[in-house]
């Protein structure tokens, strides 16, 4: 709510959004308040093809990379739970940095604190699927250094899934910096 900034219509950018679950879960909600969005999931080609295939729709879009993105008027960028996956979450965020959104939110990232950024293999359940995935647990110090040169922190919350149990799993919201 606070990213529409009382606008009819939100740009958000779903940096790792699966086959859209967050759009789902708040188009309706935002849709209530007079608000209608364009969804952008930034996917792996698989998702994309089926997202394509069989959700998208005028409101939601999947796309591969940020390149491909129309930023003009953009209001947020998401990472649900994707920036620890990405196998350059630095250089990421510097290319959303020149795009320059009003807001960017991150979910369910680990955090430790130690001055280097920590990158692991994180094992799935056999029950889910077999596989092992790098992660990154990343330096709190270190990311809030980062952010804090174009964005400010609104808010943080903690998160109850906790990929690394060495590591504090959090969430959240930051603004432009006016300049």
């Amino acid at each position: 709510m606070l990213v529409s900034q009382r606008k009819d219509q939100i740009k958000i950018v779903d940096f790792g959004g699966g086959l859209g679950t967050s759009y789902r879960q708040n188009s309706s909600i935002l849709k209530l308040a007079g608000i209608t969005t364009l969804w952008t999931v930034i996917e792996q080609p698989k998702l994309i093809h089926i997202g394509k295939s069989e959700f998208e729709n005028d409101f939601l879009r999947f796309i591969p990379s940020l390149s491909e993105l129309d930023s003009h008027d953009l209001d947020a960028v998401l990472f649900g739970g994707s920036f620890c996956y990405l196998e350059d979450p630095y250089n990421i965020l510097n290319q959303i940095f020149l795009i320059g959104p009003p807001y960017i939110i991150f979910d369910r990232t680990p955090f430790t604190d130690a001055s280097e950024d920590k990158v692991a293999v994180q094992f799935v359940p056999e029950s889910i699927y077999k596989a092992a995935l790098p992660i990154i647990t990343f330096s709190a110090s270190k990311f809030k250094n980062l952010m804090n040169q174009e964005y400010e922190l609104i808010v943080d919350w903690s998160c109850g899934m906790q990929p690394d149990p060495n590591a504090s799993t959090m969430g959240s919201l930051w603004r432009k910096r006016v300049k």
